[in-house]
């Protein structure tokens, strides 16, 4: 570790600029009585109250170590303010930060410095690092790697071994894949890895970086039919079961099955396989009255970016009619404005939320989303 002798003259300027503060001093940290910091600061407010800072320098910093290093900043000096210098601070970094009360800044000035009492809080964004993360990782949401995300966050009070998430039909990816998304998952501190397997430490958190990476379907094809909404779910379902096309109703469709809000009069579903079924699009409107339209669609079918929005999907009572899971439907919902985000929420407060809060164990929840 690089220990600082003197207060980052970025740092100074923002304390002294953004918050006005005064008489700034510093002195080197020592740390043999238990603080986990290079240097401590005081600093005068306006109305001459002081604020003591504990600052901690990095060279870098990845999530996983950022959990341990963030509970033994805000444990050891509860009288201080604990703050992390650090080249580059990954958003991840950040989050973990803001969740354990630690405040940050990087080496562009980008920063967020918060306390309670006195109260202060200086957030600063929007600057590029001089330096980059370049130790990216495999990315964990792309298509294939993404499987291993969603039984991740299906089961997540699951104890898991790589040879299981290999063997879950649903995942269907190499060893060497599953390897290294549980590596990058484990540098940022989304899940742990112990002698019993692995699980996810935070699913939240997890689900939330997946919606930011995650595109939606891979093309939408519109269609009107003549009648009410769920007069034609079954008329089209229906076909497509005899027809042996796998569908689900999907976003708002799939959403008023699991948790009743926002009702919409245009029907979505997922169509897999695409291609095949825009061939057969003639015979469906012969035989049920469905035609494809450029516009005035009450029925959108979307095509899947991969076969695993269909995991975990729920049946009603005659099989007749299928949705998409709760996860998949928030992943749907989460990426669209105003009404969209309103469902996603409920879908999340009612059917996902309580399976991330309940108690861990080695066994499968029944209640999996």
């Amino acid at each position: 570790m690089a220990h600082i002798s003197s207060l980052p003259i970025l740092l100074q300027d923002i304390l002294e600029t953004e918050a006005q503060l005064s008489d700034v001093k510093a002195v080197p940290a020592a740390r043999s009585n238990g603080h986990p910091f290079d240097l401590l600061v005081s600093a005068e407010t306006p109305n001459g109250s002081r604020y003591s800072f504990g600052i901690e320098e990095r060279q870098s910093l990845t999530p996983r170590v950022a959990v341990s290093l963030f509970h033994r900043m805000a444990e050891l000096a509860p009288d201080l303010v604990p703050l992390i210098v650090c080249p580059v601070i990954t958003q991840r970094v950040a989050e973990l930060a803001r969740a354990y009360g630690i405040s940050w800044c990087d080496s562009a000035g980008n920063c967020r410095i918060q306390q309670t009492d006195p109260p202060l809080l200086i957030v600063r964004k929007g600057f590029k690092p001089v330096a980059q993360d370049l130790s990216s990782g495999t990315d964990p949401f792309s298509v294939k790697s993404s499987r291993i995300v969603r039984a991740l966050l299906s089961h997540p009070q699951r104890v898991w071994s790589v040879q299981e998430l290999v063997d879950q039909p649903d995942v269907q990816v190499s060893l060497g894949l599953v390897s290294k998304v549980r590596k990058t998952l484990t540098r940022d501190a989304y899940i742990a890895d112990s002698n019993r397997g692995t699980q996810v430490l935070d699913p939240a958190a997890l689900l939330q970086a997946w919606s930011s990476a995650y595109r939606g379907p891979s093309s939408r094809h519109q269609f009107f039919a003549l009648g009410e909404p769920a007069e034609i779910e079954l008329r089209f379902l229906d076909w497509c079961r005899q027809n042996n096309i796998t569908t689900a109703l999907s976003g708002f469709s799939a959403a008023w099955k699991l948790a009743p809000m926002v009702k919409t009069p245009v029907v979505t579903a997922y169509v897999d396989p695409m291609p095949a079924f825009t061939l057969r699009t003639d015979q469906l409107a012969a035989e049920t009255g469905i035609a494809r339209v450029e516009s005035g669609a009450n029925l959108i079918l979307w095509e899947p970016y991969d076969t695993s929005v269909f995991t975990d999907r729920r049946f009603s009572d005659d099989t007749r009619v299928s949705w998409t899971s709760p996860i998949q439907t928030w992943l749907d919902l989460i990426q669209l404005k105003g009404r969209g985000q309103e469902a996603a929420d409920e879908v999340y407060q009612r059917l996902i939320r309580p399976t991330f809060e309940q108690p861990r164990s080695r066994a499968d929840s029944k209640d999996d989303v």
